[in-house]
């Protein structure tokens, strides 16, 4: 995870290594300098990977059942559909914790936007959001929902680097209901 001030930082296109500063792993970084964290550590604790600074762009983590993880890591799913939204103005980054069986936080993607609040009514027409009529009119309970848009998806697995990361690892011991905001592993008596 980048921050602001880093996506538009300018270096030299060469190869460098380097050692994470919180696990002490090894850091190949196709620029120069190298990179301060692995993004494993810089996603747990919600930290920028090249200069190590807390993150300036919010984090939510996610409860999504595993069929709605796999329309998202597959790109057919752009628009998560919830009750809620965060008190976020512009865009944040969200990690997803899949549910049982899983059980594991096993992605993540940027939210550039969050649309509504809107009746499922008016969600039906829209495609993008994969959840059937019915489905989706159990879950709104006559409430408004918001639509959470789905952009930039990174899988934790073999090809990105990152693998799965479990609720300990980033200092919990219980999922969110829904959602929830995450700041970073905190450390014991926080």
């Amino acid at each position: 995870m980048t921050c602001k001030k880093c996506k538009g930082r300018i270096v030299l296109p060469a190869f460098s290594t380097g050692t994470c500063e919180s696990c002490g792993a090894e850091i190949v970084s196709t620029n120069t300098p190298p990179d301060r964290l692995c993004p494993k550590c810089a996603l747990i604790e919600a930290r920028c990977e090249h200069c190590g600074e807390k993150l300036d762009i919010p984090v939510v983590l996610l409860s999504l059942q595993p069929r709605w993880w796999k329309l998202i890591a597959s790109g057919e799913k752009t628009l998560e559909l919830r009750k809620t939204a965060p008190k976020i103005k512009g865009e944040f980054f969200v990690l997803v914790y899949v549910t049982a069986p899983v059980s594991k936080i096993m992605g993540m993607f940027r939210c550039p936007d969050v649309l509504g609040p809107f009746t499922a009514g008016t969600l039906f027409f829209s495609p993008d959001h994969k959840v059937p009529a019915e489905e989706m009119a159990d879950y709104a309970a006559g409430k408004r929902l918001y639509c959470w848009k789905i952009c930039d998806v990174q899988k934790f697995d073999e090809s990105s680097g990152i693998a799965p990361i479990s609720l300990g690892e980033i200092g919990l011991s219980h999922p969110p209901q829904s959602w929830c905001y995450y700041h970073g592993k905190q450390a014991k008596g926080d």
